[in-house]
């Protein structure tokens, strides 16, 4: 259980970090609508 929860945060840190380095553009918006959609998958699997 303990190996499947813990890269969950280093994912989450992952696309973050991604989102913020990329320039604010068409494609980036459209990954941010997607993002709470991915949010919320990931705490129905981990939960």
């Amino acid at each position: 259980m303990l190996m499947f929860v813990s890269p969950v945060p280093l994912l989450l840190v992952l696309i973050v970090k991604i989102l913020l380095l990329q320039p604010i553009s068409y494609n980036s918006i459209l990954i941010w609508k997607r993002f709470p959609y991915v949010l919320y998958a990931i705490t129905l699997l981990t939960t």
